[in-house]
């Protein structure tokens, strides 16, 4: 590996260019990419925003350049880390930009995400969306775990590493046995009792919270009915 601190350096040899850079940095990238290379012909341009289709490299595809997006359906850590391995990813593109990007898959242990419908806005925006809610919004529910259990004394370090140690076993359970095989709590044992008691507990302490967990109950109780 080469690292460079000029982009000219490094879109110079390259075969396949994958921007990864926040979302709203990808169509200026493209535009100031474009005088960089005296042609594009047979280059493969691939970004890794989720939400966008291979519209946001038009200036590079203009040249000729084969376009998509690579999104690795991952956590990509603060600090550098980056558990790619075993990870899926959603591609999209040009045929030559699909057969690229399953290369780049291949290579880092990613499993291209297959679904017809995910191609289109509304297929991005619900991957986006999916993706948010199996991620970001699991790191909400345990800020306000964890508040909880801070209010009662325990030290906020402490309280995150229990919780965090609950939610693994709960994401293995579901991972092994299905999502039907992951529940447990009040709904699973259908005492109403009890979770009627968490929420009127909530609602005093932590109503964004308590609203949350009456409607996450609510799906719950469908899963369970379900099966």
């Amino acid at each position: 590996l080469r690292a460079t601190r000029r982009i000219e350096d490094a879109v110079a040899g390259a075969s396949i260019v994958l921007l990864a850079v926040p979302d709203r940095s990808i169509s200026p990238l493209a535009r100031l990419l474009v005088p960089m290379r005296l042609s594009w012909r047979g280059i493969v341009v691939l970004h890794a925003a989720g939400a966008y289709g291979p519209e946001l490299l038009a200036p590079l595809r203009a040249r000729a350049a084969s376009t998509g997006v690579l999104h690795p359906l991952a956590v990509l850590g603060a600090k550098g880390s980056a558990a790619l391995s075993g990870a899926f990813a959603r591609i999209e593109g040009s045929a030559s930009a699909r057969a690229a990007a399953r290369r780049v898959c291949g290579l880092v242990g990613l499993t291209p995400l297959r679904g017809s419908g995910l191609q289109s806005p509304q297929g991005r925006s619900s991957y986006h969306a999916a993706a948010s809610l199996a991620s970001t919004d699991l790191v909400a529910l345990l800020a306000a775990a964890q508040r909880l259990l801070v209010r009662r004394g325990v030290p906020a370090g402490v309280a995150l590493r229990a919780l965090i140690v609950l939610a693994e076993g709960a994401l293995k359970q579901a991972r092994d046995a299905g999502l039907a095989g992951a529940l447990t709590g009040p709904v699973a044992r259908n005492d109403g009792a009890t979770l009627l008691a968490q929420l009127r507990l909530l609602a005093k302490d932590d109503p964004a919270a308590a609203e949350a967990h009456r409607a996450l109950s609510l799906r719950l109780i469908g899963l369970a009915l379900a099966s």
